[in-house]
C-alpha cells in the first residue's frame, strides 16, 4: 500500500516510483510517507512537480521523521533566517534539503557550542556533512572572524 500510495500521491510513473525504491529500498516499509510529503508541500509551498523534484532528488527526505526531524528543523532553520521574509527564508531552507536530515540531537549540540562561543547559528547552514574533527577544523580557522572575546575562549572542541 505505501509504494501505490506514493504513485498517486506524487502522481509518478512506474518507472519513476522503480527509480525510488532502487535508490532507497528501506522506502517500502515506510509508513508515514503521506503526511510528510503533505507536510513539505504545505510548509515550502511547492506544487505538485517541485514536491516530486524534491523528493526524487533527496529521497533521503522521506526516510527521516517528520515530528522529531523534519518540524524542529525547520523551526531551528527559520530562526536563525529570521533576518529573511518567510518567502526567503523557506526558499533558503529547501534550497539545501538535506540540512533538515539533521538529527535535532545533533543540531542542538553543535547549535549550542556555536551560542557558547558567540558564532551566530546562521553560519551553521550547510555544514550537516561536516564531521566534527571538519567542524572543528573550520571553527578554528573562522573563530577570530566570528567569535565574540575570541582571546579568552577555550578551544573550540566537541567532546
Amino acid at each position: 500500500p505505501t509504494l501505490a500510495a506514493l504513485k498517486d500521491r506524487l502522481e509518478m510513473s512506474d518507472s519513476e516510483l522503480k527509480k525510488m525504491v532502487v535508490a532507497m529500498p528501506a522506502i517500502i516499509g515506510y509508513s508515514n510517507i503521506i503526511p510528510k510529503l503533505d507536510w513539505l508541500q504545505r510548509t515550502f509551498d511547492l506544487n505538485q512537480l517541485q514536491l516530486l523534484q524534491l523528493v526524487t532528488k533527496n529521497k533521503m527526505l522521506m526516510g527521516v521523521s517528520l515530528e522529531s526531524t523534519l518540524v524542529p528543523g525547520v523551526a531551528f532553520w527559520r530562526k536563525c533566517f529570521e533576518d529573511l521574509t518567510d518567502t526567503e527564508a523557506m526558499a533558503a531552507i529547501i534550497s539545501k534539503p538535506l540540512e533538515l536530515t539533521q538529527s535535532n540531537k545533533r543540531l542542538r549540540k553543535r547549535s549550542a557550542l556555536f551560542i557558547e562561543h558567540g558564532i551566530p547559528l546562521k553560519l551553521l547552514w550547510g555544514k550537516k556533512t561536516y564531521t566534527d574533527d571538519k567542524l572543528n577544523s573550520w571553527l578554528d580557522r573562522n573563530c577570530d572572524k566570528f567569535c565574540e572575546n575570541a582571546e579568552f575562549m577555550t578551544p573550540l572542541k566537541f567532546q
